[in-house]
């Protein structure tokens, strides 16, 4: 290449782990003296332009809240755009958080930029993300971001550091691929040696040879490092041995107008970037690996992780836009607390589970103040301090989902002492309360009775309380789209009974589209009444050793592999009625208690490892419902469920934020013999499934399961947990073993032809369990159903209403979950001035109706944002 097009960025960083092998205050002890030694540097040296941290915005309040009002230098160097502030609140995994997350995670980088007089640096900084998601590009485009770095997930691919990478909507975003830290540990650390000038123009030669572009980009950086001490001299060697090059020291924004020239000479790349390493990095300009079973390391922490993130974007932030719209508003404001802690637990040494004991301890108190403040919302927005105190009242279920159907609903209903009894059996030693359920025309709808807890205290007016008998009961109802339906709990003079709603005995449910069968060991079978087709010998467990750690999970060289197939169980009907049928699978597995370090094999010594499923067939149901609990008292093994669905394909699908990835089924044998190895199981946002001409199966779950694959034969296998000890720079670590209680939730869907992805997308809101409960006194003939917000096109998937950021209306955001272009009629019951097209930073685009109603158009797998103006 001609020298005399070249152009040169130098940019200088430095990646900082808010936590990972010091826990928090341990690294911000660090991060004070960097912050420091950088205004000093940059005060003294005019030739040092421009310094970023690592796109992240916390690092400023985390500075600020030690050195309090001190922060004038560090003001003025950012209002000289020295100092880069953003896009991101924290750097974020991208493979186990939703969409929403790092949606919310830009929006404030952009609150806290505007804090300290500034924009957010319009640049996508993402260097040491463990692989990228397929909607990025979508994402930062959504916030006016064309350009981005990163330095891992495109394994070992070469002239490529340029290149123009699309989303599935077509949203494009100009790349560049570095070896991040490599500049830093090969050539910046040789300056004053004989090394330099050698190491300098070897990294610089390796950059120009990866691309036709006549663009490269070289920065400076490496984790927690202070700024660089020799930026003048550095860049006066690159112009000594470059000297027809244009070397620029300045913001990466104007690298980005520069690659626009080049375009048709970049390759294109579309979709999702996390490819294994094939060979050996070049230790000069080489990629870096991807890091590929964060995802599923510490399980725990994924579980909480996705559990507040729904409780956030699918019931929080719904209901207080639902208070606003009747005009009942509750502070929102503590939402952005909420968000604070969660997005404190979204780095991607934090979320990965890669970090110290410390470190993920600290995270579970940020997961209980979440807890702590959804809760206090929801008790006001449920006024459960005005709880009945007589029997008269009304069940208000809120639903916000934005899809009406019909639903199976769980709810506990409380009566106090002294309720209208059935005494009509054959002894009163368990009378029960005898009730009948109304809906808001009048009709009768039958329910089954799952449990009953007697004398449950409960809170009834701020200290007070009473005794209530909670009585746990299922029915089926329609409900509104966004917003609730009420329904009168009314005493009964007769005897309740309704007919059962399945066919059922001692190991086996059906109803009109499955049977479900539990052999003797305890694994299911379901028949799909629909296409005829049989899948059994689901629910099975394989137990494997593992001496890897938090980034990367390695099986022993002499590994065992213990089947749960052969496991005594004991089966349970725990209940039966008109709405489902449950049943309790006790299995005993025994696997090797621990790995043995001296001789590198699993223990002799066994111990009985417990897997309690609880199945449930509901009427209606397309799907079978599991809750399985592990008591892991076992070390250094992974546990994985299989799934033997039987179906020959060559590709399968596996959900992430905003979209459904096709992958290749089994492993590319070329990949086993990769330097960073290919495994069979990838990431995955809780849903993975396989299918045939006219029948497939899929696995969904809402919470804390994020790594799975399907091999050729059809087999699907999921990642339970991996307990292992190795962590960085920590020798005893113990909490990573993750021994006690492990809750999972998920559900074993037979598909046909006419299932698509939305359809599951449906299930896991399902299981998610996202419906509220209020018991009002108000009378039975005032009964209401309300929907505020419908969608007449099931492929145009509800992401979340939530109040605007400047508080001037509802924002609600839809995405399109297909492969085809589609339109929607997006109708309001919303009180407001009309309804406006925004970005993704809510930014408006133009008005798009005066009305309630309007019809829009999606591009697949297009996201796209409203402001509803509220009067």
């Amino acid at each position: 290449m001609d020298n005399k097009n070249l152009t040169i960025f130098f940019h200088c960083s430095t990646h900082w782990d808010r936590e990972w092998y010091l826990p928090f205050q341990g690294f911000r002890y660090k991060l004070v003296k960097t912050v420091d030694d950088l205004m000093q540097k940059l005060e003294n040296n005019s030739d040092f332009s421009v310094f970023n941290f690592d796109g992240q915005t916390i690092v400023l309040e985390d500075y600020k809240e030690v050195v309090g009002d001190k922060t004038k230098r560090l003001q003025n160097l950012i209002e000289e755009k020295r100092v880069l502030v953003g896009p991101w609140y924290v750097m974020p995994d991208e493979m186990l958080v939703s969409g929403e997350s790092l949606i919310r995670n830009l929006l404030f980088g952009e609150k806290i930029a505007k804090k300290w007089n500034t924009d957010t640096w319009k640049y996508g900084y993402v260097n040491d993300v463990f692989g990228h998601i397929a909607q990025m590009p979508q994402i930062f485009s959504g916030f006016d971001i064309e350009g981005v770095y990163l330095g891992r997930g495109v394994g070992n691919r070469q002239n490529i550091s340029h290149f123009v990478w699309k989303s599935p909507d077509g949203t494009k975003i100009y790349t560049y691929q570095g070896f991040y830290g490599g500049f830093s540990r090969y050539v910046a650390l040789k300056y004053n040696t004989e090394e330099f000038t050698e190491k300098l123009k070897g990294y610089i030669d390796e950059e120009i040879n990866k691309s036709d572009v006549p663009i490269i980009l070289i920065t400076d950086t490496n984790d927690h490092i202070l700024a660089e001490n020799n930026v003048s001299e550095i860049k006066n060697a690159i112009k000594e041995n470059y000297p027809n090059a244009n070397l620029l020291h300045t913001n990466l924004e104007e690298m980005v107008s520069l690659q626009k020239n080049y375009e048709s000479d970049m390759p294109i790349i579309t979709g999702e970037l996390a490819e294994t390493m094939h060979c050996r990095s070049n230790p000069n300009t080489g990629n870096l690996v991807t890091i590929t079973n964060c995802i599923s390391s510490y399980y725990p922490l994924k579980y909480n992780n996705d559990r507040c993130q729904n409780l956030l974007e699918h019931i929080i932030e719904p209901m207080i836009a639902l208070s606003k719209i009747e005009d009942n508003e509750l502070n929102h404001q503590f939402v952005d607390v909420a968000y604070d802690y969660l997005l404190k637990n979204q780095p991607h040494d934090s979320i990965c589970g890669c970090s110290i004991d410390a470190t993920h301890k600290d995270m579970f108190y940020r997961y209980r103040q979440i807890d702590n403040i959804c809760n206090a919302l929801k008790e006001d927005f449920l006024h459960v301090d005005s709880m009945q105190n007589d029997n008269d009242y009304v069940l208000r279920i809120y639903n916000f989902s934005g899809r009406k159907s019909v639903k199976n609903i769980t709810a506990d209903l409380p009566f106090l002492t002294g309720y209208k009894k059935d005494f009509n059996r054959f002894t009163q030693n368990e009378p029960i309360n005898s009730f009948v359920i109304k809906d808001s025309d009048g009709n009768e709808i039958p329910y089954q009775i799952n449990s009953i807890k007697h004398r449950v205290s409960k809170r009834t007016n701020e200290q007070n309380s009473a005794a209530f008998d909670v009585y746990n009961v299922s029915f089926s109802a329609d409900v509104e789209g966004f917003g609730y339906n009420d329904f009168a709990i009314i005493e009964s003079e007769n005897r309740i009974v309704y007919k059962d709603g399945l066919s059922y005995s001692d190991n086996y449910a059906e109803n009109e589209f499955l049977r479900v069968d539990i052999a003797q060991n305890g694994e299911i079978s379901i028949l799909d009444k629909r296409t005829g087709k049989k899948y059994e010998n689901l629910n099975r467990f394989v137990d494997n050793g593992e001496c890897g750690d938090g980034w990367f999970s390695m099986p022993p060289a002499n590994d065992e592999i213990i089947s749960s197939f052969s496991s005594p169980a004991v089966i349970k009907r725990l209940k039966a009625g008109c709405i489902g049928v449950s049943f309790e699978i006790i299995k005993q597995m025994k696997v090797p208690k621990y790995f043995d370090n001296s001789s590198y094999t699993r223990s002799q010594e066994l111990e009985v490892l417990e897997i309690v499923s609880t199945v449930t067939l509901n009427k209606n149901s397309k799907y079978l419902d599991v809750k399985t609990r592990v008591n892991n008292n076992c070390k250094n093994h992974k546990l994985q469920l299989v799934i033997p669905t039987g179906i020959l394909s060559s590709k399968y699908y596996a959900s992430q934020a905003f979209y459904k990835v096709v992958r290749e089924t089994g492993i590319n044998e070329e990949g086993k013999k990769y330097f960073e190895q290919e495994q069979l199981e990838k990431n995955m946002n809780g849903i993975i499934g396989v299918e045939a001409e006219n029948s497939g199966f899929a696995f969904v779950s809402p919470f804390g399961i994020h790594e799975a694959g399907v091999e050729r034969n059809g087999d699907i296998y999921v990642t339970m947990f991996r307990s292992f000890n190795k962590v960085f720079l920590q020798p005893d670590a113990s909490e990573s073993q993750i021994q006690g209680e492990l809750n999972y939730h998920y559900a074993f869907v037979p598909t046909k032809n006419d299932t698509n992805y939305c359809d599951l997308l449906d299930i896991q809101k399902d299981l998610e369990d996202n419906m509220l409960f209020s018991f009002n006194k108000k009378s039975r003939e005032e009964l209401l159903n309300k929907d505020y917000l419908s969608i007449n096109n099931k492929n145009i998937v509800l992401s979340i209403v939530k109040i605007a950021e400047n508080n001037n209306g509802i924002i609600v955001r839809l995405f399109n979950a297909s492969d085809n272009n589609q339109t929607v009629v997006l109708k309001s019951e919303i009180n407001a001035e009309g309804i406006w097209s925004c970005k993704l930073n809510e930014n408006e685009i133009e008005k798009v109706s005066n009305s309630r109603e309007f019809t829009d158009s999606f591009n697949p797998w297009q996201i796209k944002t409203y402001l509803l103006k509220v009067k």
